[in-house]
């Protein structure tokens, strides 16, 4: 159980980890394309 609970605790971190970076990528296209 104590595995179980474990794995999904680090696959949603890694799913957080994903999104923030996905997030990010986004906001620096954004700002790029302003700047032109």
């Amino acid at each position: 159980m104590y595995c179980v609970l474990e794995y999904l605790n680090s696959s949603i971190n890694c799913s957080r980890l994903v999104i923030f970076y996905s997030l990010s990528g986004l906001m620096i296209a954004l700002l790029c394309f302003d700047d032109r």
